[in-house]
């Protein structure tokens, strides 16, 4: 191994980005490692096996190793820039708790009254606690300066899911509103006011409940100063604090002299623009804007919706009323009258399609937070159980409703599966998962395999008692459960006679050196959190079938099409491909460079990665089966997206099939000759 890896390697230990055993045993476990020449080929090779993200591989290329190491924290991805400083996505060292970290600009440092008004905004901060508003764990100085740790929300915010989706069908946008109405009304009642209330502000995580974000233009009612220093805080960035598309008439007027009603006004723009899919005013200069929310006439939302109803178009309008004495005076009084036409009115809860199409209704711009789903019900992935916090657990909304019946009718029919393979004669699944939102995905990722018999018990001496009963060859466990830890059920477990022969699969999200150890001790095996059917199926002993099978494909040659940006990883499939006789390899860098190969050139099959600059391995499947001539072209999609939503189109097609890019070598070698039916 040459020096320059040797050193690049001493960094990632040193700053604790990886363990030493870590490293060592991935490269004893991939030979072809040993020919690593430079930074680029490190990072490519630990992204590609999953011990650092994509960012930490471009930190180590650049030589930032030291940045990723915050206090406490390991910086794990960047997930946006904006004028108060950089976002990113951080690993507590010890806790493991994922979090968001804000890190403050260098100009914004600079100022001490910035740096003061920082300060007293940090603790007013530490004074929220409610699960609607977005939790602040730890404030520090760093090598980058002064950050703000905050919790992490695993979801979109509502500008990015219409964005991606369109806009929210009635129901869900009501009960959007009032979730985001009952965490300002707690963040009122503390004597302060957002100001900065819009969709990309109001975060969706992947339960559906909301969560209020960016209290950094937060002012305290009960003693905001007049005087000139004040003024100038972090919060006054600009002459005028908030985003001009939401913000109330008296707040570009007058910003410190706000009251709670301004951020009324603000939600009523919201809520105008998550059914409508545009904002409630426009305009091509700040004045124009300003003036529109100052003097231009409200519009109705049944112009732009035909199922909003004349009461909640009302309720609507009096949020976004020009002056203060005609708009809602409370969000309580909002959430009554929500909560009232959501109880008269049977909204639907289908997406709309009765939007009437405007010139303004197009977005231009482009969403750079991660949208997930359709519906939340048929393309919601789990959180980890323990970082889910319900909005209001008292009283359940129409959406926890309807994933709980879902849930209660996959538990009450377990034979009864919608996927179209056959089921495994005698195979028979215990699934131990608290979460029955979580237990139903897994479950029918479990049925999409062709297992037709899944049992679940919700904790850890339910799951006993099941498993005492016998007849399961395996066992799917969280390694959060209420009373007691995944491992040390399977302990007790393989503690029996039964469970000796039975596989124990530990599910979780985080995985260290100790829970490695305990698993070759023990005897389970362990799948990170989240997983793909494939990744699932790899760990059953059971002979379950392939999520989809190749169509029969006649060979009229022994060339593959091998698909991938990564040079590392086109390197180590070579080496695959070559032990099963394959010598003939055609290599290209991109979906759109594959495409243009296929067509011109004969190949056996292809292989191709999924994440790629130019077209995507979706694109790239997607664009074959619609060519006559390549319909059935066998492709081997070989991945480490876990996004159900993002795979399940490639997932149906007849001639694909996915697996994971942690697969190991050996199973890979098998997987590609049952895949094309070769005999080894």
């Amino acid at each position: 191994m040459k020096p320059e890896v040797e050193l690049a390697i001493g960094e990632l230990v040193k700053h604790g980005v990886i363990h030493k055993d870590e490293i060592d045993s991935a490269l004893e476990k991939n030979p072809e490692s040993a020919g690593l020449d430079d930074r680029d080929a490190l990072g490519d090779f630990l992204e590609q096996i999953g011990l650092i993200t994509a960012f930490q591989a471009g930190e180590l290329r650049n030589q930032r190793v030291a940045d990723l190491v915050m206090d406490n924290y390991l910086i794990l991805d960047r997930l946006g820039e904006g004028g108060m400083g950089t976002v990113f996505r951080a690993r507590h060292k010890r806790m493991r708790r994922i979090v968001a970290i804000k890190v403050l600009n260098p100009e914004i440092q600079e100022n001490p009254d910035h740096l003061q008004r920082f300060q007293r905004e940090i603790e007013t901060l530490a004074r929220l606690n409610h699960p609607g508003v977005i939790q602040a764990y730890d404030a520090n100085f760093g090598t980058s300066g002064f950050f703000l740790v905050l919790e992490f929300v695993e979801g979109s915010d509502l500008d990015g899911i219409v964005r991606k989706h369109g806009p929210l069908p009635v129901s869900e946008a009501i009960d959007a509103m009032i979730q985001s109405a009952k965490a300002l009304q707690y963040v009122h009642d503390q004597g302060m006011v957002h100001r900065d209330i819009k969709p990309q502000n109001l975060m969706r995580n992947r339960q559906g409940s909301i969560k209020v974000a960016d209290l950094g233009l937060v002012r305290l009612t009960e003693s905001e100063s007049s005087d000139d220093h004040n003024k100038q805080g972090l919060t006054q960035q600009f002459t005028i604090a908030g985003t001009l598309e939401f913000m109330a008439p008296e707040q570009a007027e007058n910003t410190s002299g706000v009251d709670n009603r301004a951020d009324i006004y603000s939600l009523g723009c919201s809520f105008y623009y998550i059914l409508a899919g545009k904002n409630v005013y426009t305009g091509k200069s700040v004045m124009d804007k300003l003036m529109a929310h100052m003097t231009h006439p409200i519009p109705s939302l049944r112009e732009c919706r035909t199922d909003v109803s004349e009461k909640l178009d009302a309720i609507f309008k009096k949020m976004v009323a020009k002056t203060v004495d005609q708009r809602y005076q409370t969000m309580n009084e909002v959430i009554a009258d929500l909560e009232n036409i959501k109880m008269m009115e049977k909204v639907s809860n289908v997406a709309p399609t009765n939007i009437v199409v405007t010139p303004q209704t197009a977005q231009t711009e482009t969403n750079t937070g991660t949208a997930f789903f359709e519906s939340p019900l048929a393309k919601s992935r789990a959180d980890e159980s323990e970082g889910t916090l319900i909005f209001n657990p008292g009283q359940k909304t129409s959406l926890q409703n309807d994933l709980s019946n879902a849930a209660t009718a996959f538990i009450e029919r377990p034979g009864q599966s919608g996927a179209a393979l056959a089921p495994i004669d005698n195979a028979k699944v215990l699934l131990v998962e608290p979460s029955k939102l979580q237990g139903m995905m897994i479950g029918n990722q479990l049925k999409s395999l062709g297992i037709a018999d899944v049992k679940l018990a919700l904790s850890g001496t339910e799951a006993f008692e099941q498993f005492s009963k016998g007849g399961f060859k395996a066992i799917v466990c969280s390694q959060n459960l209420p009373d007691c830890s995944g491992i040390e059920l399977a302990q007790n477990i393989k503690a029996t006679s039964l469970g000796k022969g039975v596989s124990f699969i530990l599910i979780t999200s985080n995985i260290d050196n100790e829970m490695e150890s305990l698993a070759a001790k023990v005897d389970f095996k362990i799948l990170r959190k989240p997983f793909t059917p494939e990744q699932l199926q790899s760990t059953l002993p059971v002979n379950a079938p392939s999520v989809t099978q190749p169509a029969v494909f006649q060979p009229t040659t022994k060339t593959v099409l091998l698909v991938d940006d990564s040079s590392f990883a086109r390197r180590r499939m070579l080496g695959i491909l070559k032990t099963l006789g394959f010598d003939d390899v055609v290599e290209a860098a991109d979906g759109a460079q594959g495409l243009a190969l296929a067509q011109t050139r004969s190949f056996l099959f292809v292989i191709s990665d999924f994440h790629m600059p130019i077209m995507d391995g979706k694109g790239f499947v997607e664009s074959l089966s619609q060519d006559p001539k390549l319909k059935n072209l066998p492709v081997l999609l070989i991945t480490s997206e876990p996004d159900s939503f993002l795979l399940d189109p490639i997932r149906n097609l007849k001639s694909c099939r996915i697996l994971s890019k942690s697969t190991e070598a050996s199973a890979l070698k098998t997987e590609i000759s049952n895949f094309i039916g070769l005999k080894i």
